[in-house]
């Protein structure tokens, strides 16, 4: 995949001189310019499309994705994290949205059905349903929001290979920004 190309000119800030703060107002650019690109991008080519200092643009990096908000790939590069995912299912509850899905392939399968994110090396379950059957994985409804293990969980196996195929440069399956497959 190519890298899309840093626009020539820093994105202007909405910061007032005295009303609002700075580095939020630089650390928000440097998000909107990761949600815009096609692909991940390195803390060079984020600082290049905001026009910040490679220096100031790598803490603002370092702490968006340690909130979170960013997750390096395997390539080096930035993504919308996590953090991002549950800020968006605040305003459109992903739940509600996944839900008669979830329901329509329980009931057509018989089996426990879930819908979880992978977050770096662990899944976070949104949602599920029980199987019917006497032999089965629980849904875990006690759990969700919360995180486990993605090697250890079943409901991990799925956005793994996903996250692995993606990482082998085809279908980024585990791409959520909006308007991506």
């Amino acid at each position: 995949m190519s890298r899309r190309e840093a626009p020539a000119q820093p994105v202007p800030s909405l910061a007032g001189p005295a009303s609002t703060s700075q580095t939020l107002d630089r650390g928000l650019q440097v998000l909107e310019a990761v949600a815009r690109a096609g692909d991940p991008l390195t803390v060079a080519e984020a600082a290049a499309s905001v026009g910040l200092d490679r220096t100031v643009a790598h803490r603002l990096v370092a702490t968006l994705a340690a909130r979170g908000y960013l997750q390096r790939d395997s390539s080096g590069g930035y993504r919308l994290g996590p953090t991002c995912l549950a800020l968006a299912s605040a305003i459109t509850d992903l739940r509600t949205t996944a839900r008669p899905f979830l329901e329509e392939l329980g009931n057509a399968t018989g089996e426990t059905v879930h819908v979880v994110v992978l977050s770096g090396r662990e899944v976070v379950f949104l949602d599920g349903i029980e199987s019917v059957h006497a032999l089965r994985v629980g849904a875990r409804t006690r759990d969700l929001g919360r995180e486990g293990p993605a090697g250890r969980a079943p409901a991990g196996a799925i956005p793994r290979a996903l996250r692995a195929r993606g990482s082998r440069g085809r279908d980024r399956a585990d791409d959520h920004r909006p308007g991506r497959a």
